[in-house]
């Protein structure tokens, strides 16, 4: 599984400045699907894995009507580092993404998948070793790794869970997702070994294995 891009920005309004010391900075939008929201993240908080004004943002959206609307429409950027080549291979912002994700493990129920915002990039390359990096001409290859694959279907039961939580519905959140990844037989492959591999612990409790094996199932029915 491999995935080329770059991230460039959509057009938007002008956001008023944010007051000092605040963290981040909501930019709304609005386009032809719904209401779309962008979240500024700065160079301040980049350097000090500081997410807590990107969980307050998520946060706000957690009640069934807010989530639902919300769904599949909400980007991060980072204007600090637009002028940077590759931002999402700087140490600093891998890191970053990666925190984020593991405190809000059901992030991808909101974000928008568009390509040219990069956003499956950003956590495939904040999850992946240094050297499955590669740099392709202006283009930041990832080369996905088992590791990678098993961080994804972990988010996308936390997504799952998450859209039950608040009344969606769960397969149509997952399958929706999972019809961005690239290379989807590699995919399946890799999912299914792992839930094998899950199905064997009796560790695991045996409604997180049903759990998990929906989701996998859903996965496979897409690709």
């Amino acid at each position: 599984m491999s995935i080329g891009g770059g991230m460039r920005l959509l057009h938007r309004k002008e956001p008023t400045k944010p007051e000092a010391g605040s963290l981040g900075e909501l930019i709304p939008e609005t386009a032809s699907k719904g209401t779309i929201l962008g979240w500024k993240v700065y160079a301040r908080e980049v350097e000090t894995a500081n997410t807590s004004g990107c969980e307050g943002f998520v946060n706000m959206l957690d009640s069934p009507d807010l989530a639902k609307s919300a769904q599949g429409h909400v980007y991060f950027s980072f204007p600090d580092y637009e002028d940077a080549e590759f931002v999402f291979a700087r140490p600093e912002v891998r890191h970053f993404v990666r925190v984020l994700h593991q405190r809000v493990k059901h992030l991808f129920y909101f974000l928008m998948l568009n390509p040219e915002l990069a956003q499956l990039l950003e956590f495939m390359a904040a999850f992946s070793p240094d050297d499955r990096l590669s740099h392709v001409g202006d283009r930041l290859r990832v080369q996905a790794s088992e590791q990678v694959h098993q961080a994804f279907l972990e988010r996308l039961v936390a997504v799952w869970r998450f859209a039950e939580q608040v009344d969606d519905n769960p397969k149509r959140v997952v399958r929706g997702i999972a019809e961005h990844v690239y290379q989807p037989d590699e995919f399946v492959g890799l999912i299914l070994s792992f839930v094998g591999d899950i199905a064997q612990r009796k560790s695991r409790p045996e409604v997180e294995k049903e759990l998990i094996a929906s989701v996998a199932r859903t996965v496979v029915e897409r690709a």
